[in-house]
């Protein structure tokens, strides 16, 4: 592709001899950075049209796509706990890439250890995301020692009043083999409110109806950049915020 000379001379002005991709690349590292240490929290009310087994509410702290490890560290974690607890919240959700592929042992074990200081009164509960390693056996007793409950294709009757449900990714088996929301479900009384933590959340449709009041997702990261929020958004039904269904 030729340019007119003007256009040309504009360019090489602009280009600066390759510096301007450099403080673009730099701009986007900085903000990136920047971006991860500076969670910003969003409220949202929701009202079911079951009954909270007498609760007049229920507060949930959602937290995804920490990828711990990548941006985030272990000198991190102990104001991560301490923000969440002070929501005071009745459920903490983890949906999903806490950690990353990378995510050493060492911080894994650490962040599992963090944990251990979460507060809320019905409990943590934790599912993988496309980035996590599936939980191990032996991983899953340290989550439960720490106070937190693995849910991957299987849900809990909590005290009685309500159910919180976890399907497992379906990047750790493909889409094809992945257990259907209606299994996952099957032997739950669906008249008492289920709360089902998915990390993508494309499969809200089908989720809503196996019997789902609220669907809790990570994923998107909102896009992490504009423009790539618009093709986010067109991959998996919504990019950000809720979306209700009848």
């Amino acid at each position: 592709l030729r340019l007119a000379p003007s256009a040309q001379g504009i360019f090489e002005k602009l280009w600066l001899g390759g510096v301007t991709p450099l403080i673009i690349a730099l701009g986007i590292t900085v903000f990136g950075y920047w971006n991860a240490h500076s969670p910003v929290l969003k409220s949202y009310q929701f009202e079911l049209s079951k009954d909270l087994g007498g609760l007049d509410r229920l507060s949930i702290v959602m937290l995804a796509d920490t990828h711990l490890g990548t941006v985030v560290h272990e000198d991190d974690l102990p104001r991560l706990v301490a923000d969440v607890n002070a929501q005071a919240p009745d459920i903490i959700a983890l949906c999903g890439d806490i950690f990353e592929e990378s995510t050493g042992e060492a911080l894994r074990l650490a962040a599992i250890e963090a944990f251990r200081g979460f507060e809320a009164r019905y409990g943590v509960y934790y599912i993988t995301g496309n980035h996590d390693s599936l939980v191990s056996e032996a991983e899953a007793r340290l989550f439960e020692a720490s106070g937190v409950t693995v849910l991957e294709d299987s849900y809990m009757l909590v005290d009685g009043r309500f159910y919180i449900a976890g399907r497992q990714d379906g990047g750790h088996t493909g889409w094809d083999g992945r257990v259907s929301a209606a299994e996952v479900l099957a032997d739950a009384d669906l008249t008492l409110p289920v709360i089902l933590l998915d990390h993508r959340p494309g499969a809200y449709a089908e989720n809503g109806a196996a019997g789902a009041d609220l669907q809790l997702s990570g994923h998107t990261h909102k896009g992490q950049l504009w423009p790539f929020g618009i093709f986010s958004g067109m991959a998996n039904g919504i990019n950000y915020g809720h979306v209700a269904v009848d």
